[in-house]
């Protein structure tokens, strides 16, 4: 069991993750499979959040953050080499 203050603190990195994920308390709730105002709790500091629910949502983070990353990537790419990489994913989503 945490102490209140630990609770305080990971409501706080939860809060953080999720506006960093660019994420509403509904969107992350139904990503999650939990109600948005149980989410309010764990980002309050009201309620511990398990270790299951705390999984989930990093590697909900992980994923977010990767596709942001590849996305941020992608947008560097010059126009002949985006069309390639679009070609070859197109190609992959048919096999």
């Amino acid at each position: 069991m945490l102490k209140k203050d630990d609770i305080r603190d990971l409501g706080t990195e939860i809060r953080r993750m999720r506006k960093e994920m660019g994420m509403t308390l509904e969107a992350l709730a139904e990503e999650l499979d939990t109600d948005f105002r149980m989410i309010s709790r764990y980002e309050n500091g009201q309620v511990e959040m398990g270790a299951v629910m705390y999984r989930k949502l990093v590697q909900l983070y992980e994923q977010k953050t990767m596709e942001a990353a590849l996305l941020q990537q992608i947008r560097k790419l010059s126009p002949q080499n985006r069309l390639a990489l679009e070609t070859i994913v197109s190609s992959l989503a048919r096999s």
